[in-house]
This record gives structure tokens, C-alpha cells and sequence, in this order.
């Protein structure tokens, strides 16, 4: 059954990001505390939403979506400042993250430079990998960002990207699976982020 994210679905969601995303991405660097301040504000700040797709009370894919992606970083922010820094000195001092990653984190926004509206971001995706049904768990991330997307067209907002590490082998199938094309490579310190897109501008 595919429904909106509630607030009682973080801490399944949070396991599933923790497995479904590479070991360069930032957010697994950081670990869980950070993933899970990640959507607590995709639930409360006002410019963002997300679906899950659910069997038998488990979470077998979900999709978030933010349509401000400016305005929803700036509430990331202001929101979680302490909260983040805190973790980022923390990883530092016991060395479970390099200098690299402070600096990737910074020029983060080098991302979507070429992009020609950044509004609608797919903000996070993932699937359980160990669902055994794989016909369902395709069918049901698919639904996750067919919903997404399909709520980014109702309000005449017909672009989308996303991101992800170019090492993440199987997000990156995935997008393409979805339709998504690949529109950039930006180089950061230490590894390449792939921009993706999908809509009716991108050729």
C-alpha cells in the first residue's frame, strides 16, 4: 500500500537509508542521529513531503520529495545547526570522517549549478534489499517516485533531480530504471556526484 510518510515511520525509514545508500554518501558518514534529523525535517518544514510503500507494516521502499530545495535547506539548517556541528566534530575527533568530507559538505551546492530550475529535488529514495518479492519491491519504489513526481507535476512543477554517489553502483541502475538521465558529473574531493533529471526539458 503506498501512503504518506507519518512521523512513526522514521525509525524504519532510517535503518532502510542506513542500508540502501553508499559508504561515501555524507549522510551515512554521519551515521543514524544525522539521517534521522534528515526526515524530521522532511516532515515539518513545510516544503517537502514523502511516500512509503508498505506490506503488512513494513517498509519496502520509500521516496521523499522537496519543491523549495533552497528554502528547505535553509530551514535544515537553521533547524539542526547545533545538532549537526555537533555530530561533525564528534565523527572528526574519532576520525570516522576525513576533511574531505567537510569540505564535499560546503561546496555542496556546486551540484545543481547546471541545472536549469532546482526547485523540485527527489530528495532521498531507497528500497529494502533484503525484500525477497523483487517484481514487488521494483513496483513499489516506482510508485514511491511515480507519487513524488506525480506531485511535482500538480503543481505545474514538471522538473525533477536527484543525486547520488557515482560509486553507488545500484542507485544509479535504479535511476535509470525510473527514467531518470544522467545530465552531470561534478567532481568533489575524494568522489563524483551524479545529477540526474527527468522531465519533458531534459533531451
Amino acid at each position: 500500500m503506498l501512503r504518506k510518510l507519518e512521523l512513526f515511520d522514521i525509525e524504519q525509514i532510517v535503518e532502510l537509508h542506513y542500508k540502501s545508500f553508499g559508504e561515501n554518501e555524507l549522510s551515512i558518514k554521519l551515521g543514524k542521529e544525522f539521517i534521522r534529523i534528515f526526515y524530521e525535517s522532511i516532515l515539518n518544514s513545510g516544503y517537502s513531503f514523502g511516500y512509503v510503500y508498505v506490506i503488512e507494516n513494513k517498509i519496502i521502499a520509500f521516496a521523499m520529495g522537496i519543491n523549495d530545495y533552497e528554502r528547505f535547506n535553509a530551514y535544515f539548517k537553521s533547524n539542526n545547526l547545533y545538532n549537526i556541528l555537533k555530530l561533525i566534530i564528534l565523527k572528526l575527533f574519532t576520525f570516522s570522517i576525513s576533511i574531505n568530507t567537510i569540505l564535499n559538505a560546503i561546496i555542496d551546492g556546486k551540484k545543481y549549478t547546471k541545472l536549469r530550475m532546482s526547485n523540485c529535488h527527489l530528495g532521498a529514495l531507497g528500497k529494502d534489499l533484503e525484500f525477497e518479492d523483487i517484481l514487488v519491491s521494483k513496483k513499489a519504489i516506482r510508485e514511491c517516485v511515480g507519487k513524488v513526481i506525480d506531485t511535482f507535476l500538480s503543481s505545474d512543477m514538471n522538473f525533477c533531480w536527484s543525486v547520488c554517489d557515482k560509486s553507488n553502483v545500484g542507485m544509479i541502475k535504479l535511476h535509470y530504471e525510473l527514467g531518470f538521465a544522467l545530465i552531470n558529473e561534478v567532481k568533489q574531493f575524494g568522489r563524483t556526484i551524479s545529477v540526474f533529471a527527468i522531465n519533458n526539458i531534459v533531451k
